[in-house]
């Protein structure tokens, strides 16, 4: 329509109702200069409903073109392949009013200049990204691969360098002849050793070649003694230590030992012999129990310790035998002093007349005033033990002759410790040994 509301009827009269090629349509024709066309005869239009004729108004009839209204060729439509980034039809943006900008907008980190004062008009194809991202170069496999591989050389060929270096320095500190001494230990009693490599290792070099001297080493059976040694190779000398050390238990050799009820007893009666570097000493494992076995006639086994000078330690067991009546051999040596009368009884065994280590020791002493006797009796009644002028012993009274009689079994290593030499084992040696110390001595049995 153009607009003009008085030409309505005649622009609409002026409509060709005979077929349009579309192909040669000129559409700029102006509407008046469209031939007239034959007038259709009136007939009602049952096809058209109710629509009133076009001739219904009192204008003239307008000429209808005579022409045979022809069918529309069906067009035949292609069917066109969706296009994935052809963008879907939205509806049409609001317009938005103006903005003003003073400085650039920054979209993506990228300074985007717009017209100040003006928004460009919104386009009805919505806007996916205004920025275009460049498209990134994938890096190459290829050259990132051999960086790494060139790395790894690289790194490969230092640490070989590193360890080439290391070695070969290793190797020439290692290549000069060394010596190292040792912390030599010897066991006490025993012979030195004149083996060289007992006293140092001996590193690119022919031991043989040197010498040694173990000449300060004159004591074995010191224990905890050090003495040094030195090895002279050419013109060097290297100086060691060697301790004298016992890490053996004693070596023991047991016999019977016989008593009489009430009788005491001790350790060493049991020992024959104590073979070792260092001297023994023996004690009970249980002194309770050995005075329970003494009250009763029987035959006990008795555990005795054995200890050597260095701590080590072995346990035996030995045989007693209790007995109501008690014959013993015994060497019997006495002498008299001012004080008191000692006599030692030193038992002997009876298959070979030796000592058997067990020595009995009886102190008598005569109490001058009777007074002074009832006194001493009163004040040691009933005591198991008693001391008297420096001496202590099983205490015995007799009224009649006015004495105190204490008798003690003295242990080996205190005799030995109080004479200051071994007590000799055979009984014609036992008794020549304490004639020479002014006592008197027989043989017999007690």
């Amino acid at each position: 329509m153009n607009g003009n509301s008085g030409n309505n009827n005649e622009e609409i009269n002026a409509v060709s109702l005979g077929s349009v090629d579309n192909g040669t349509q000129n559409l700029n024709v102006p509407i008046g200069d469209i031939p007239p066309v034959t007038p259709i005869p009136e007939e009602p239009m049952d096809t058209l409903g109710d629509t009133p004729s076009l001739n219904a108004s009192n204008e003239q009839p307008v000429s209808v073109v005579s022409e045979t209204i022809k069918e529309p060729t069906p067009e035949v439509v292609t069917p066109v392949e969706p296009d994935i980034n052809s963008i879907p039809d939205v509806p049409p943006l609001e317009p938005v009013a103006p903005i003003n900008y003073d400085i650039p907008e920054v979209i993506d980190n990228m300074p985007v200049f717009n017209d100040i004062g003006t928004v460009p008009p919104i386009s009805d194809i919505p806007a996916v990204n205004n920025v275009i991202a460049e498209p990134a170069v994938p890096e190459s496999p290829k050259k990132k691969g051999m960086n790494k591989t060139l790395f790894v050389v690289i790194i490969i060929l230092a640490l070989c360098l590193v360890g080439g270096g290391v070695y070969v320095l290793l190797n020439k500190a290692n290549s000069k002849p060394q010596v190292s001494t040792k912390l030599v230990k010897i066991e006490a009693g025993s012979v030195v050793s004149t083996n060289i490599k007992d006293y140092a290792v001996f590193k690119n070099m022919d031991s043989s070649t040197c010498n040694f001297d173990t000449s300060e080493i004159t004591d074995t059976t010191k224990v905890g003694a050090e003495y040094k040694f030195i090895i002279t190779c050419g013109d060097k000398s290297y100086q060691g230590k060697a301790k004298i050390v016992d890490t053996t238990p004693p070596d023991i050799t047991l016999r019977e030992v016989n008593v009489a009820v009430n009788e005491e007893v001790t350790a060493e009666e049991f020992i024959a012999n104590c073979k070792d570097a260092t001297q023994c000493s023996y004690s009970f494992k249980d002194e309770a129990k050995l005075k329970e076995y003494l009250s009763a006639a029987a035959s006990y086994h008795i555990p005795i310790i054995v200890t050597d000078e260095a701590g080590n330690q072995k346990e035996v067991t030995g045989i007693l035998n209790v007995s109501e009546n008690v014959t013993s051999m015994a060497v019997v040596c006495s002498k008299t002093n001012d004080s008191y009368e000692e006599v030692n009884k030193f038992g002997l065994i009876d298959e070979d007349m030796s000592f058997n280590k067990s020595t009995k020791r009886v102190y008598t002493f005569k109490i001058s005033t009777k007074e002074e006797y009832e006194k001493l009796k009163v004040e040691n009644k009933d005591k198991k033990e008693v001391s008297y002028l420096d001496v202590t012993g099983v205490p015995t009274f007799d009224d009649d002759s006015l004495t105190l009689t204490l008798t003690k079994k003295i242990a080996y290593s205190d005799l030995v410790s109080e004479i200051g030499s071994e007590v000799p084992s055979s009984y014609g040696e036992l008794k020549q040994f304490f004639e020479l110390k002014d006592y008197t001595c027989s043989i017999g049995y007690f």
